[in-house]
């Protein structure tokens, strides 16, 4: 198996429409909240496989799934830290977890044109 591989769930969403497309290469699913709630499995898709591999473990070509979101949802992508080191392995600095004052949230809604990126 190789030794340069990836995790992570690839987005794009349309501000104007409230489309969300996503493909998750062995990550983690994005959690939907509504309302204040998550909605379990609302974003979950089957697994596939991490980026990066090659030959005969590269995937198939990617399934791309795709929701609409409501006004006022949010997406949340998150990854998990690893408690502990393996031998042989090598982790990236990862901050501390962030309090509810380091945190910046940026909400976007559907029909959020491009401004609301800037």
């Amino acid at each position: 198996m190789p030794d340069h591989f990836c995790t992570g769930v690839l987005c794009r969403l349309d501000a104007l429409t409230g489309v969300l497309r996503w493909v998750n290469c062995g990550h983690p699913p994005p959690l939907l909240i509504r309302g204040e709630r998550v909605l379990d499995g609302a974003l979950d898709s089957p697994p596939q496989p991490p980026i990066g591999l090659a030959g005969q473990l590269a995937p198939a070509p990617r399934q791309v799934h795709e929701t609409t979101l409501e006004p006022g949802d949010c997406v949340l992508l998150y990854s998990f830290r690893p408690a502990t080191r393996g031998a042989g392995s090598t982790l990236l600095p990862v901050p501390g977890r962030l309090g509810e004052r380091q945190s910046a949230r940026r909400r976007l809604r559907p029909g959020d044109g491009p401004s609301a990126f800037a």
